[in-house]
């Protein structure tokens, strides 16, 4: 008697103990920015913390060595910082070899009446 291959392949790992894994989430490093004097952002790595555009050169190598370890990035900043600063760092992500780049954005928090 011949089984469908599925039930074969169910009927072996009960007898081997086979673990089929979920689908693993990749790994994404994490960058806060924040807004220093006018003209001027802040992003924290590991840590580590740079001020750009004047650090640029440091950072983009900071990011560079994260970027072989990960291959995307997320970026956290709160709501009241300015878009020089959020998009700065999405392009230093990019140009330091990150595949991708996004933002988690919180929904604000529930009103109560």
């Amino acid at each position: 008697m011949r089984l469908p291959y599925f039930l074969g392949l169910v009927l072996l790992c009960s007898m081997t103990g086979c673990q089929i894994r979920e689908r693993e989430k990749p790994r994404m490093a994490v960058l806060r920015v924040a807004s220093e004097a006018p003209g001027s952002c802040r992003l924290t790595i590991d840590g580590n913390s740079f001020s750009f555009p004047d650090e640029e050169q440091r950072l983009i190598a900071a990011l560079r060595l994260k970027a072989t370890t990960y291959s995307g990035a997320t970026i956290e900043a709160d709501k009241s910082i300015p878009y020089k600063c959020f998009g700065g760092a999405i392009v230093l992500a990019q140009r330091a070899g990150f595949k991708r780049v996004g933002f988690i954005a919180e929904p604000p928090p529930p009103t109560t009446n």
